[in-house]
C-alpha cells in the first residue's frame, strides 16, 4: 500500500500493479518485479509521472510526431493526438528511472504503441503487435 498510489496487487511474471487517474483516463501502474517490493526509486518515479502527465503529455504528443516523420513506409499510422495513454511500466528494479508508456490507438487493436523514457527523455518510440 503506498499512500499516494493505492493498493497493489501483484501478477506473477509481471510485478505490482495499480491503477491511476491520468490525464483523465484510468491506466495501470505497473511496477516490475518477480514478488519482492518495488524499490523507492521506482515508486517515486511512477509518482512523478502522476504528477507532471499535463506537463509531460504534449512533450511526449511532439516527439512520436517527430518519430513518425521516419516512418512513412509503414501503413496506419497514429495520429498522435489520438493515442490514449494506456499504462505506465516501470520495469527493472536496477534501472528504477527507466519507464515504457503504452498507448492504445482507436480503431487498431493489433499494435500496442509505446515510448522508453529515461527520467522524462525519451528514448525510443515504437510498437508491439
Amino acid at each position: 500500500m503506498d499512500p499516494v498510489l493505492g493498493q497493489f496487487t501483484f501478477e506473477r511474471g509481471l510485478g505490482w500493479k495499480v491503477l491511476a487517474v491520468v490525464g483523465g483516463r484510468q491506466v495501470e501502474l505497473v511496477l516490475g518485479s518477480d514478488g519482492e517490493p518495488p524499490s523507492a526509486g521506482m515508486v517515486e518515479t511512477a509518482k512523478s509521472w502522476i504528477a507532471h502527465w499535463s506537463s509531460q503529455h504534449p512533450k511526449i504528443i511532439e516527439y512520436i510526431r517527430r518519430e513518425l516523420r521516419d516512418w512513412s513506409d509503414e501503413p496506419n499510422l497514429p495520429v498522435p493526438d489520438k493515442l490514449e495513454v494506456e499504462s505506465i511500466n516501470l520495469l527493472w528494479s536496477d534501472k528504477p528511472t527507466t519507464s515504457m508508456i503504452y498507448f492504445r490507438y482507436p480503431g487498431d487493436d493489433i499494435r500496442a504503441w509505446h515510448v522508453t523514457f529515461d527520467g522524462f527523455e525519451p528514448h525510443g518510440f515504437a510498437y508491439d503487435d
